[in-house]
């Protein structure tokens, strides 16, 4: 009984409080480790309104919400429920605004953001339609950052912990191999590749998929012109035998094979995972996969009520529901 760990009681700020609820559901922290209910609060909320993204829904959840924590006086554990879908409902309707969506219609887009503010369309947009599916190769790169992200914030809070339960070495040998592999990896897939000139437009070479580079450029083609082409070469290195390398890029290669060298000298049996450090982060494109699979069922009801028409443009087909009239 004397190794046992003391009993623990989560004592959260009054705005993650309701989040211990999903803290409990996966496993209540043992004394000695990070309580992830903080990290729960700023992601949760967030990632289900970036998924569902639409006021009229957002206002349901909300009202759901407000109404269990209203009616449940007796159940802490409603409570907590009511106020969870409250945060994640007022989330989803902040993205729906900005999605310009309402029940799938585009109607906060073409009576707001179009017809108040001036713009041409939604500042954002879910990627759905022909003519902005760039946008949907934006999200798959937004979600994977947000991997890269959460998978680091895992990774350092595990380095703190293994430091001060088991010593300095073991934290890099098991958790700070891990942050090199993780961060050199997409070091590496995120260097700007070799270009060249063809019919006077810039040509990514070599094997990666050239939208990384594009989504956040400029240009039509681009979901945001953030002028993001890759992280920079910074110089090209004339190695024997493997030849001209971008530093960028080998320095992201020593980082994978430091971190794989580090946990041989650790926890070696750690090896045979090494590869989610890259499948790991990709599982977060679920996240975009979702917001275009809600809004594909949303168009395809929206589609069977309404109709739809279609209108070319420079990008692709732009789809308009008929909710008055046709073209």
């Amino acid at each position: 009984m004397g190794d046992d760990d003391p009993p623990v009681i989560q004592d959260n700020p009054g705005l993650a409080k309701p989040f211990e609820l999903l803290t409990r559901a996966v496993g209540r922290p043992n004394y000695s480790e990070f309580d992830p209910t903080i990290v729960l609060l700023l992601t949760f909320p967030l990632m289900f309104g970036f998924i569902i993204g639409d006021v009229g829904y957002g206002l349901v959840y909300s009202g759901i919400g407000y109404w269990v924590y209203r009616n449940y006086h007796d159940s802490d554990a409603f409570r907590r429920f009511g106020l969870i879908t409250l945060a994640a409902g007022v989330v989803t309707t902040i993205f729906g605004v900005l999605y310009g969506e309402i029940f799938g219609l585009h109607l906060v887009a073409s009576q707001f953001w179009e017809g108040v503010v001036g713009l041409e369309h939604a500042p954002i947009e879910k990627g759905l339609s022909p003519a902005t599916s760039y946008w949907a190769s934006a999200w798959f790169i937004v979600t994977t950052l947000f991997g890269i992200v959460h998978m680091n914030t895992a990774y350092v809070l595990e380095f703190f912990e293994n430091r001060a339960l088991h010593g300095t070495r073991e934290a890099v040998l098991e958790s700070g191999s891990w942050i090199l592999a993780l961060n050199g990896l997409w070091l590496f897939i995120f260097a700007r590749p070799p270009t060249a000139t063809e019919g006077g437009e810039t040509v990514f070479l070599g094997p990666k998929p050239p939208f990384i580079y594009e989504v956040f450029d400029g240009g039509s083609e681009a979901a945001l012109s953030l002028g993001f082409t890759g992280i920079p070469h910074v110089a090209m290195l004339d190695l024997p035998v493997l030849g001209v390398i971008p530093l960028t890029e080998l320095v992201g290669v020593v980082m994978v094979l430091l971190g794989a060298a580090f946990l041989a000298l650790g926890p070696a049996y750690e090896l045979v995972e090494f590869h989610q450090v890259l499948a790991h982060a990709l599982s977060y494109l679920r996240i975009a996969a979702v917001l275009l699979a809600k809004a594909g069922m949303a168009f395809a009801v929206n589609l069977l009520f309404w109709g739809v028409y279609s209108e070319p443009s420079g990008h692709g087909d732009e789809w308009h529901f008929m909710l008055a009239h046709g073209p």
